[in-house]
C-alpha cells in the first residue's frame, strides 16, 4: 500500500489480443509525459526503472541490463543499465570511473556519468548510465564499472584507515 504522499498511476487495458500493445503504448505515453518534467539527464534512470518494473513489456534482459528505447534517441532500441557510484563519507566518488573509459569503449558501450541532480559529471556524481546494442556488452561494461567501484572503495578505505594505499595493502596482506 502506497504512503499518503505517494502518487500511484494505474494503467488498465481490456483483455484481448491487443492488451499488451495498449499497455506498451500507455507506458510510452507516460514516459513521454514525464520527460517533459525531468532534467534531460535524469531520463536514463527513469527509462531503466520503467523497463525493470515492466517485465512483460521488457522480457529481453542480460544479467544486469534491460532492453528499452534510448531516452536520448527515442527511435533507437538497445540494452541499458545503471551502476551506482560509491558514497563514502559525505561524497559520491566518481574520478576512478574515468580510468575505465578505454575499456568501456572496447565493449561497444557508451556511458553517461550523472550526479544526483541529473547533471553531467561533477564530483558529486551518483550513478553511471550504460547503453549498448548487445546485452553481453552492457553486462561486461557493468562488470568493469563494478570492479572499479570495488577497487576504489578498498583503496580509499585502506588509505583513510591506515594512511596508505593499495600497494602497501598488498605488502601487508601478502602471505609469507
Amino acid at each position: 500500500m502506497p504512503s499518503n504522499n505517494a502518487c500511484v498511476i494505474r494503467i488498465e487495458t481490456m483483455p484481448g489480443k491487443f492488451a499488451l500493445e495498449q499497455l506498451r503504448s500507455a507506458k510510452i505515453e507516460l514516459e513521454n509525459i514525464l520527460m517533459e518534467y525531468l532534467n534531460d539527464n535524469s531520463i536514463g534512470r527513469l527509462f531503466h526503472h520503467f523497463a525493470l518494473s515492466c517485465r512483460h513489456l521488457h522480457p529481453q534482459r542480460g544479467n544486469s541490463c534491460v532492453y528499452q528505447r534510448n531516452p536520448w534517441q527515442l527511435n533507437e532500441m538497445g540494452y541499458m543499465s545503471v551502476v551506482e557510484l560509491p558514497h563514502i563519507g559525505n561524497d559520491f566518488h566518481v574520478s576512478h570511473i574515468f580510468s575505465t573509459l578505454s575499456r568501456i569503449h572496447k565493449t561497444g558501450c557508451t556511458m553517461k556519468v550523472i550526479d544526483r541532480f541529473g547533471r553531467f559529471p561533477t564530483r558529486f556524481a551518483s550513478h553511471v548510465w550504460v547503453w549498448g546494442k548487445r546485452p553481453e556488452d552492457v553486462d561486461e561494461a557493468v562488470g568493469i564499472l563494478n570492479d572499479a567501484n570495488k577497487q576504489h572503495t578498498q583503496n580509499w578505505s585502506w588509505k583513510h584507515t591506515f594512511g596508505f594505499g593499495a600497494s602497501a595493502q598488498k605488502m601487508l596482506t601478502r602471505p609469507n
